[in-house]
């Protein structure tokens, strides 16, 4: 998931999906790859951020820990 996007952005998204009990996990990708950004989207429900300009075999890894 992004943080912008166009009806709602991702911390709204994320909050939405986790009240309604929803167990999807949730990779937030971002440009923005600031300390206070990566702890504010673990705050409201995310499992993992990753940075988009990181390498994709490393999202590939991510994700199949987070499906463990």
């Amino acid at each position: 998931m992004d943080l912008n996007m166009p009806v709602m952005n991702g911390y709204e998204a994320i909050r939405m999906l986790r009240k309604k009990k929803i167990k999807a996990i949730i990779i937030i990708l971002s440009v923005n790859s600031d300390e206070q950004t990566k702890k504010t989207v673990l705050e409201a429900g995310a499992n993992a951020y990753f940075s988009k300009s990181s390498d994709i075999s490393e999202l590939s890894r991510l994700i199949r820990r987070l499906q463990k």
